[in-house]
């Protein structure tokens, strides 16, 4: 039911856009590979390597987009919840040669609609400054109501 109802949703939000394009919630490993080259061609992620992408994708819940006419992923977000209260959105990510053409407002909006997540009523992310009033569009503020967002970071094992 829940497949289902993923692709009824990216369907209504692909529908504004002027092209073909395809929603996919499972990543076989040439899609896997496919991201592992579309990670390649961003700042944050050209460190990750093949094996990365698998825990991601194996511990997340993935929404790749596909253009129909060439076959290819062009782009991706991935989603970590509890699916009761918090959901984080990480890695919004589009070919360069993709944007500004609407598909990123379809990533977040199947983002946000997905069917796992419906109870959510927090959902999170962490983007560059210069990226935030396209965030701020669907409703995200850097107001945590009184909290302060606090970050450990350690070196991997």
């Amino acid at each position: 039911m829940i497949k289902k109802t993923l692709i009824v949703i990216c369907g209504i939000f692909m529908n504004t856009l002027q092209a073909n394009y395809s929603c996919i919630y499972e990543l076989s490993q040439s899609r896997r590979e496919e991201l592992h080259q579309l990670y390649q061609q961003a700042w944050w992620a050209n460190t990750r390597t093949r094996q990365d992408v698998d825990v991601i994708v194996d511990n997340s819940l993935p929404i790749g987009f596909i253009d129909d006419s060439t076959g290819a992923l062009v782009g991706f977000v991935r989603i970590i919840s509890d699916r009761f209260k918090y959901a984080f959105i990480f890695d919004v990510i589009l070919q360069e040669e993709y944007r500004g053409k609407g598909l990123g407002k379809v990533l977040m909006e199947s983002a946000l609609n997905h069917p796992a997540l419906k109870k959510v009523t927090v959902f999170e992310l962490h983007c560059r400054p210069e990226l935030a009033a396209f965030y701020e569009k669907f409703g995200f503020k850097e107001d945590f109501e009184g909290l302060k967002a606090l970050r450990l970071k350690r070196v991997a094992a």
